[in-house]
Protein backbone atom coordinates (compact mmCIF):
# COMPACT_ATOMS: atom_id res chain seq x y z
CA UNK A 1 0.00 0.00 0.00
CA UNK A 2 3.02 2.27 0.92
CA UNK A 3 5.68 2.63 -2.40
CA UNK A 4 8.64 4.66 -2.62
CA UNK A 5 7.08 6.50 -5.56
CA UNK A 6 6.73 9.67 -3.81
CA UNK A 7 3.65 10.47 -5.73
CA UNK A 8 0.90 8.00 -3.72
CA UNK A 9 -0.40 9.29 -0.22
CA UNK A 10 -1.72 6.57 2.38
CA UNK A 11 -3.48 8.03 5.41
CA UNK A 12 -2.94 5.84 8.30
CA UNK A 13 -5.64 5.82 11.35
CA UNK A 14 -5.07 3.81 14.69
CA UNK A 15 -7.67 4.18 16.73
CA UNK A 16 -6.62 3.54 20.56
CA UNK A 17 -9.27 3.27 23.69
CA UNK A 18 -7.89 7.15 24.76
CA UNK A 19 -6.25 8.65 21.69
CA UNK A 20 -6.82 8.13 17.52
CA UNK A 21 -3.57 9.26 15.89
CA UNK A 22 -3.21 9.85 11.96
CA UNK A 23 -0.10 9.95 10.12
CA UNK A 24 -0.24 11.43 6.43
CA UNK A 25 2.08 9.88 4.60
CA UNK A 26 3.93 10.25 1.15
CA UNK A 27 5.86 7.19 -0.71
CA UNK A 28 7.47 6.69 3.10
CA UNK A 29 7.75 9.89 3.90
CA UNK A 30 5.78 10.93 6.99
CA UNK A 31 4.57 14.43 6.13
CA UNK A 32 2.21 15.51 9.14
CA UNK A 33 0.39 13.34 12.26
CA UNK A 34 -1.86 14.27 14.69
CA UNK A 35 -3.24 13.20 17.85
CA UNK A 36 -7.30 13.77 18.55
CA UNK A 37 -8.82 12.03 21.45
CA UNK A 38 -11.26 9.01 21.05
CA UNK A 39 -14.77 9.10 22.11
CA UNK A 40 -17.15 5.83 21.50
CA UNK A 41 -20.10 8.26 20.64
CA UNK A 42 -17.85 10.29 17.43
CA UNK A 43 -20.11 10.46 14.52
CA UNK A 44 -19.46 10.00 11.05
CA UNK A 45 -19.66 13.64 10.38
CA UNK A 46 -17.69 14.73 13.66
CA UNK A 47 -15.22 12.59 12.03
CA UNK A 48 -14.99 13.87 8.09
CA UNK A 49 -14.96 17.34 9.28
CA UNK A 50 -12.28 16.57 12.18
CA UNK A 51 -10.12 14.55 9.21
CA UNK A 52 -11.14 17.65 6.35
CA UNK A 53 -9.86 20.45 8.94
CA UNK A 54 -6.71 18.67 9.37
CA UNK A 55 -5.86 17.42 5.78
CA UNK A 56 -6.68 21.24 4.57
CA UNK A 57 -3.48 22.33 6.86
CA UNK A 58 -1.20 20.26 4.66
CA UNK A 59 0.85 22.12 2.09
CA UNK A 60 -0.31 21.50 -1.45
CA UNK A 61 -3.23 19.75 0.15
CA UNK A 62 -4.94 16.88 -1.95
CA UNK A 63 -7.05 13.72 -0.82
CA UNK A 64 -4.77 10.66 0.26
CA UNK A 65 -4.79 7.34 -2.31
CA UNK A 66 -5.17 5.29 0.32
CA UNK A 67 -6.68 5.30 4.05
CA UNK A 68 -6.32 2.50 6.45
CA UNK A 69 -7.55 2.22 9.65
CA UNK A 70 -6.26 0.06 12.49
CA UNK A 71 -9.09 0.45 15.34
CA UNK A 72 -9.30 -1.47 19.17
CA UNK A 73 -13.06 0.41 19.51
CA UNK A 74 -15.28 -1.74 17.58
CA UNK A 75 -18.17 0.81 17.66
CA UNK A 76 -16.14 3.60 15.78
CA UNK A 77 -15.85 0.90 13.06
CA UNK A 78 -18.70 1.95 11.47
CA UNK A 79 -19.02 6.12 11.26
CA UNK A 80 -15.13 5.85 10.24
CA UNK A 81 -16.03 3.65 7.07
CA UNK A 82 -18.96 6.51 6.72
CA UNK A 83 -16.97 9.22 7.14
CA UNK A 84 -13.75 8.06 5.06
CA UNK A 85 -16.65 6.56 2.39
CA UNK A 86 -17.65 10.46 1.94
CA UNK A 87 -14.97 12.34 2.39
CA UNK A 88 -12.83 10.50 -0.07
CA UNK A 89 -15.39 8.93 -1.92
CA UNK A 90 -13.99 4.94 -1.68
CA UNK A 91 -14.01 2.78 1.62
CA UNK A 92 -10.87 2.33 3.49
CA UNK A 93 -9.00 -0.56 3.95
CA UNK A 94 -9.02 -1.96 7.92
CA UNK A 95 -6.95 -4.01 9.94
CA UNK A 96 -8.54 -7.07 10.51
CA UNK A 97 -8.55 -10.90 10.44
CA UNK A 98 -8.13 -11.57 6.84
CA UNK A 99 -5.92 -8.94 5.72
CA UNK A 100 -2.63 -9.68 4.25
CA UNK A 101 0.12 -8.14 6.09
CA UNK A 102 2.73 -10.50 5.15
CA UNK A 103 3.62 -11.57 8.88
CA UNK A 104 2.32 -15.04 9.83
CA UNK A 105 0.54 -14.57 12.98
CA UNK A 106 1.30 -17.94 15.61
CA UNK A 107 -1.87 -18.42 17.23
CA UNK A 108 -4.52 -20.88 16.60
CA UNK A 109 -7.07 -18.08 16.53
CA UNK A 110 -5.50 -15.16 14.94
CA UNK A 111 -7.98 -13.02 14.94
CA UNK A 112 -7.80 -12.72 18.61
CA UNK A 113 -4.73 -10.86 18.50
CA UNK A 114 -5.84 -6.75 18.22
CA UNK A 115 -5.25 -4.97 15.20
CA UNK A 116 -3.24 -2.46 17.16
CA UNK A 117 -0.52 -4.98 18.51
CA UNK A 118 -0.20 -6.61 14.44
CA UNK A 119 0.46 -2.88 12.43
CA UNK A 120 2.97 -2.42 15.83
CA UNK A 121 5.06 -6.17 14.79
CA UNK A 122 4.12 -5.15 11.38
CA UNK A 123 6.60 -1.69 11.62
CA UNK A 124 9.19 -2.64 13.56
CA UNK A 125 9.86 -5.56 11.95
CA UNK A 126 10.16 -3.36 8.70
CA UNK A 127 12.71 -1.22 10.76
CA UNK A 128 14.94 -3.65 12.21
CA UNK A 129 14.48 -6.28 10.12
CA UNK A 130 15.14 -8.83 12.84
CA UNK A 131 13.58 -10.50 15.68
CA UNK A 132 12.18 -7.79 18.48
CA UNK A 133 10.36 -6.86 21.35
CA UNK A 134 7.72 -4.23 20.40
CA UNK A 135 6.65 -2.23 23.35
CA UNK A 136 3.72 0.07 23.21
CA UNK A 137 2.44 2.62 26.08
CA UNK A 138 -1.07 3.19 25.31
CA UNK A 139 -4.05 2.72 27.56
CA UNK A 140 -2.87 -0.82 28.18
CA UNK A 141 1.29 -1.25 27.91
CA UNK A 142 1.45 -4.32 25.17
CA UNK A 143 4.76 -6.55 24.89
CA UNK A 144 4.90 -8.16 21.43
CA UNK A 145 7.77 -10.33 20.16
CA UNK A 146 8.88 -10.78 16.50
CA UNK A 147 10.72 -13.92 15.31
CA UNK A 148 13.68 -13.60 13.23
CA UNK A 149 11.76 -15.03 10.23
CA UNK A 150 9.37 -12.25 10.73
CA UNK A 151 6.63 -14.24 12.43
CA UNK A 152 4.06 -12.90 15.12
CA UNK A 153 4.93 -15.05 18.12
CA UNK A 154 2.79 -13.42 20.85
CA UNK A 155 3.00 -11.21 23.63
CA UNK A 156 1.36 -9.75 26.96
CA UNK A 157 -0.86 -7.37 27.83
CA UNK A 158 -0.38 -5.32 31.35
CA UNK A 159 -2.01 -2.37 32.57
CA UNK A 160 -1.39 0.85 30.98
CA UNK A 161 1.00 3.84 32.78
CA UNK A 162 -2.31 5.80 33.40
CA UNK A 163 -4.46 2.92 34.87
CA UNK A 164 -1.92 1.74 37.31
CA UNK A 165 -1.30 5.74 38.24
CA UNK A 166 -4.81 6.07 38.80
CA UNK A 167 -5.36 2.85 40.54
CA UNK A 168 -2.34 4.24 42.64
CA UNK A 169 -3.81 7.12 43.64
CA UNK A 170 -7.11 5.68 44.50
CA UNK A 171 -5.20 3.30 46.41
CA UNK A 172 -3.35 5.51 48.42
CA UNK A 173 -6.77 7.93 48.86
CA UNK A 174 -8.48 4.53 50.32
CA UNK A 175 -5.59 4.34 52.65
CA UNK A 176 -5.64 7.70 53.78
CA UNK A 177 -9.29 7.26 55.17
CA UNK A 178 -8.10 3.91 56.83
CA UNK A 179 -5.45 5.35 58.49
CA UNK A 180 -7.09 8.80 59.56
CA UNK A 181 -10.23 6.97 60.65
CA UNK A 182 -8.22 4.65 63.13
CA UNK A 183 -6.36 8.26 64.42
CA UNK A 184 -9.65 9.34 65.34
CA UNK A 185 -10.32 6.03 67.14
CA UNK A 186 -13.63 4.81 64.94
CA UNK A 187 -11.22 2.39 63.53
CA UNK A 188 -8.63 -0.42 63.58
CA UNK A 189 -5.70 0.55 64.89
CA UNK A 190 -3.67 -2.08 63.67
CA UNK A 191 -5.23 -1.50 60.39
CA UNK A 192 -4.69 2.40 60.60
CA UNK A 193 -0.75 1.24 61.23
CA UNK A 194 -0.10 -0.76 58.04
CA UNK A 195 -2.46 1.33 55.98
CA UNK A 196 0.34 4.45 56.93
CA UNK A 197 2.66 1.86 56.54
CA UNK A 198 1.92 1.24 52.90
CA UNK A 199 1.70 4.95 52.00
CA UNK A 200 5.31 4.82 52.82
CA UNK A 201 5.76 1.62 50.63
CA UNK A 202 4.42 4.36 47.45
CA UNK A 203 6.70 6.78 47.97
CA UNK A 204 4.19 9.33 46.84
CA UNK A 205 5.28 13.38 46.34
CA UNK A 206 2.05 13.93 47.10
CA UNK A 207 1.41 12.47 50.37
CA UNK A 208 4.99 12.89 51.65
CA UNK A 209 4.05 16.34 51.64
CA UNK A 210 0.95 15.19 53.08
CA UNK A 211 2.81 13.67 56.16
CA UNK A 212 5.37 16.72 56.71
CA UNK A 213 1.49 19.20 56.69
CA UNK A 214 0.53 16.26 59.15
CA UNK A 215 3.94 15.89 61.70
CA UNK A 216 3.92 19.64 61.56
CA UNK A 217 0.40 20.40 63.00
CA UNK A 218 0.82 17.51 65.40
CA UNK A 219 4.29 18.86 66.82
CA UNK A 220 2.95 22.28 67.05
CA UNK A 221 -0.61 21.62 68.39
CA UNK A 222 -1.05 23.65 71.70
CA UNK A 223 -2.80 21.11 73.30
CA UNK A 224 -3.78 17.48 72.29
CA UNK A 225 -3.73 17.30 68.79
CA UNK A 226 -5.95 14.39 68.93
CA UNK A 227 -9.59 15.79 70.37
CA UNK A 228 -11.04 12.77 69.10
CA UNK A 229 -8.73 10.01 70.33
CA UNK A 230 -7.45 11.45 73.75
CA UNK A 231 -5.73 8.41 74.45
CA UNK A 232 -3.40 8.67 71.26
CA UNK A 233 -0.08 10.49 71.66
CA UNK A 234 2.31 11.82 69.05
CA UNK A 235 4.19 8.79 69.42
CA UNK A 236 1.86 7.02 68.28
CA UNK A 237 2.06 8.86 64.83
CA UNK A 238 4.91 10.62 64.34
CA UNK A 239 7.07 7.72 63.32
CA UNK A 240 4.73 6.92 60.25
CA UNK A 241 4.64 9.54 59.27
CA UNK A 242 8.37 10.30 59.33
CA UNK A 243 8.57 6.52 57.53
CA UNK A 244 6.31 8.09 54.60
CA UNK A 245 8.76 11.71 54.22
CA UNK A 246 12.15 9.37 54.64
CA UNK A 247 10.40 6.58 52.27
CA UNK A 248 9.75 9.28 49.02
CA UNK A 249 13.37 10.26 49.66
CA UNK A 250 14.61 7.70 48.71
CA UNK A 251 13.29 7.92 45.85
CA UNK A 252 14.43 10.95 45.08
CA UNK A 253 18.51 10.88 46.15
CA UNK A 254 18.56 7.22 46.79
CA UNK A 255 19.60 5.03 49.96
CA UNK A 256 23.26 5.91 50.25
CA UNK A 257 22.21 9.94 51.06
CA UNK A 258 19.13 8.10 53.08
CA UNK A 259 21.64 5.74 55.16
CA UNK A 260 24.29 9.01 55.61
CA UNK A 261 21.24 10.77 57.26
CA UNK A 262 20.71 8.53 59.98
CA UNK A 263 23.45 7.14 60.77
CA UNK A 264 24.32 11.08 61.61
CA UNK A 265 21.71 11.38 63.98
CA UNK A 266 22.27 7.38 65.81
CA UNK A 267 25.04 8.60 68.55
CA UNK A 268 22.43 11.33 69.33
CA UNK A 269 19.49 9.37 69.53
CA UNK A 270 17.70 12.02 67.13
CA UNK A 271 16.03 8.72 65.35
CA UNK A 272 12.98 7.11 66.05
CA UNK A 273 11.07 3.44 64.86
CA UNK A 274 10.02 5.03 61.49
CA UNK A 275 13.70 5.82 60.46
CA UNK A 276 14.58 2.45 62.06
CA UNK A 277 12.05 0.61 59.62
CA UNK A 278 13.34 2.83 56.93
CA UNK A 279 16.96 1.75 57.73
CA UNK A 280 16.11 -1.59 57.61
CA UNK A 281 14.85 -1.04 54.15
CA UNK A 282 17.82 0.19 52.77
CA UNK A 283 20.68 -0.90 50.79
CA UNK A 284 23.96 0.43 50.35
CA UNK A 285 25.67 -1.22 52.68
CA UNK A 286 23.79 -0.28 55.48
CA UNK A 287 23.44 -3.84 57.01
CA UNK A 288 27.12 -4.21 57.25
CA UNK A 289 27.71 -0.73 58.28
CA UNK A 290 25.44 -1.17 61.40
CA UNK A 291 26.93 -4.91 62.47
CA UNK A 292 30.34 -2.97 62.35
CA UNK A 293 28.78 -1.15 64.79
CA UNK A 294 27.54 -3.10 67.18
CA UNK A 295 30.51 -5.42 66.73
CA UNK A 296 33.00 -2.10 67.67
CA UNK A 297 30.08 -0.81 70.43
CA UNK A 298 32.25 0.19 73.63
CA UNK A 299 29.08 0.34 76.34
CA UNK A 300 26.27 -2.09 77.00
CA UNK A 301 23.74 1.21 75.88
CA UNK A 302 25.04 1.01 72.04
CA UNK A 303 25.00 -2.79 71.73
CA UNK A 304 21.97 -2.89 72.51
CA UNK A 305 20.62 -0.09 70.53
CA UNK A 306 22.50 -1.14 67.67
CA UNK A 307 20.96 -4.44 68.00
CA UNK A 308 17.40 -3.12 68.05
CA UNK A 309 18.13 -1.65 64.77
CA UNK A 310 19.40 -4.81 62.93
CA UNK A 311 16.47 -6.25 63.88
CA UNK A 312 14.45 -4.29 61.69
CA UNK A 313 16.43 -6.11 58.80
CA UNK A 314 14.80 -8.59 56.25
CA UNK A 315 18.30 -9.73 54.69
CA UNK A 316 18.72 -13.30 55.45
CA UNK A 317 22.30 -12.41 55.01
CA UNK A 318 21.82 -11.83 58.71
CA UNK A 319 20.39 -15.45 59.82
CA UNK A 320 23.34 -16.40 61.17
CA UNK A 321 25.04 -13.51 62.76
CA UNK A 322 21.89 -12.78 65.08
CA UNK A 323 21.54 -16.88 65.57
CA UNK A 324 25.19 -16.46 66.81
CA UNK A 325 24.17 -13.59 69.08
CA UNK A 326 21.32 -15.59 70.57
CA UNK A 327 23.39 -18.59 71.39
CA UNK A 328 26.22 -16.63 72.53
CA UNK A 329 25.31 -13.55 73.68
CA UNK A 330 28.58 -13.07 76.07
CA UNK A 331 30.83 -13.37 73.47
CA UNK A 332 29.47 -10.01 71.78
CA UNK A 333 29.49 -8.31 75.24
CA UNK A 334 25.28 -8.44 75.42
CA UNK A 335 23.64 -8.33 78.21
CA UNK A 336 21.72 -11.41 78.25
CA UNK A 337 18.11 -10.17 78.68
CA UNK A 338 19.13 -8.18 75.27
CA UNK A 339 19.51 -11.01 73.39
CA UNK A 340 15.58 -11.30 72.44
CA UNK A 341 16.54 -8.45 70.11
CA UNK A 342 18.45 -11.62 67.99
CA UNK A 343 14.74 -13.65 68.14
CA UNK A 344 13.04 -10.28 66.43
CA UNK A 345 15.22 -10.03 64.19
CA UNK A 346 15.16 -13.66 62.81
CA UNK A 347 11.40 -13.29 63.30
CA UNK A 348 10.96 -10.51 60.74
CA UNK A 349 13.44 -11.73 58.31
CA UNK A 350 10.42 -14.06 58.00
CA UNK A 351 11.91 -17.04 55.89
CA UNK A 352 11.58 -20.69 56.72
CA UNK A 353 15.57 -20.40 57.13
CA UNK A 354 15.38 -17.99 59.75
CA UNK A 355 12.28 -19.94 61.55
CA UNK A 356 14.66 -23.15 61.39
CA UNK A 357 17.94 -20.99 62.54
CA UNK A 358 15.84 -19.50 65.44
CA UNK A 359 14.53 -22.98 66.87
CA UNK A 360 17.92 -24.27 66.77
CA UNK A 361 19.77 -21.47 68.42
CA UNK A 362 16.84 -21.37 71.68
CA UNK A 363 17.52 -25.53 71.49
CA UNK A 364 21.38 -24.97 71.87
CA UNK A 365 20.99 -22.53 74.33
CA UNK A 366 18.31 -24.40 76.64
CA UNK A 367 20.86 -27.25 76.43
CA UNK A 368 23.94 -24.80 77.36
CA UNK A 369 21.43 -23.44 80.10
CA UNK A 370 22.72 -19.88 78.74
CA UNK A 371 19.48 -18.34 79.69
CA UNK A 372 19.02 -19.87 83.11
CA UNK A 373 19.83 -17.62 85.40
CA UNK A 374 16.82 -17.03 87.94
CA UNK A 375 17.33 -12.80 87.36
CA UNK A 376 15.98 -13.66 83.62
CA UNK A 377 12.70 -15.00 84.22
CA UNK A 378 9.88 -13.17 84.27
CA UNK A 379 6.66 -13.82 86.27
CA UNK A 380 6.76 -17.71 86.05
CA UNK A 381 8.42 -18.14 82.88
CA UNK A 382 11.66 -18.58 82.67
CA UNK A 383 13.85 -16.29 79.71
CA UNK A 384 12.86 -18.80 76.85
CA UNK A 385 9.60 -19.13 77.78
CA UNK A 386 8.52 -15.69 77.72
CA UNK A 387 10.74 -15.74 74.58
CA UNK A 388 8.03 -18.29 73.18
CA UNK A 389 5.06 -16.54 74.32
CA UNK A 390 6.57 -13.61 72.72
CA UNK A 391 7.09 -15.95 69.36
CA UNK A 392 2.94 -16.50 69.43
CA UNK A 393 1.83 -12.77 70.50
CA UNK A 394 3.99 -11.58 67.68
CA UNK A 395 3.43 -13.93 64.63
CA UNK A 396 0.04 -16.03 65.71
CA UNK A 397 1.64 -19.27 65.77
CA UNK A 398 4.60 -21.48 66.97
CA UNK A 399 7.96 -21.85 65.02
CA UNK A 400 7.43 -25.24 64.03
CA UNK A 401 4.20 -24.08 62.40
CA UNK A 402 5.85 -21.40 60.25
CA UNK A 403 8.82 -24.02 59.28
CA UNK A 404 6.23 -26.06 57.87
CA UNK A 405 4.28 -24.12 55.98
CA UNK A 406 6.96 -21.53 54.45
CA UNK A 407 8.36 -22.33 51.67
CA UNK A 408 12.54 -22.97 51.42
CA UNK A 409 13.57 -19.39 50.33
CA UNK A 410 11.66 -15.98 50.04
CA UNK A 411 9.73 -13.60 52.46
CA UNK A 412 7.37 -15.28 54.63
CA UNK A 413 3.97 -13.84 53.20
CA UNK A 414 1.63 -15.61 55.42
CA UNK A 415 3.54 -14.15 58.42
CA UNK A 416 2.93 -10.21 57.31
CA UNK A 417 -0.23 -9.02 58.85
CA UNK A 418 0.23 -10.20 62.52
CA UNK A 419 4.09 -9.71 62.15
CA UNK A 420 3.95 -6.42 60.54
CA UNK A 421 2.25 -4.66 63.14
CA UNK A 422 4.55 -4.90 65.87
CA UNK A 423 7.23 -2.97 63.48
CA UNK A 424 4.83 -1.27 61.02
CA UNK A 425 6.36 2.53 61.66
Amino acid sequence: MVTDGGARRLLAVDVGNTNTVLGLYEGSELLRHWRLTSRRDMTSDEIALSVEGLLRAVPGSRPPDDVIVATVVPSLRFPMRQAFRQLFDKDPVFVEPGIKTGMPILYESPSEVGADRIVNAVAAFAKVSGPCIVVDFGTATTFDVVTARGEYAGGVIVPGISISAEALFEKAARLWRVARTAIDGDGNWNEGLLALTRLAELRSAAYADSARRWRTKIENAPGNPFPRNPGLTPDDILPSLQAIVLERRRAVVGDSAVLADILSRLESKNYDHGDAWVLGRLGAGAKDSLWARFRSAGTDEYRVRYLTLLSYFTDPGLIPFLAHVYVAPDSFGLIKRYAIRASDGLLWIGTRESMQALLDARAVARARGIYDAPDLRHADLDFLGSDSSSVISRTGKWLTDWIQELPAAGPAESVGPSHAESKSP
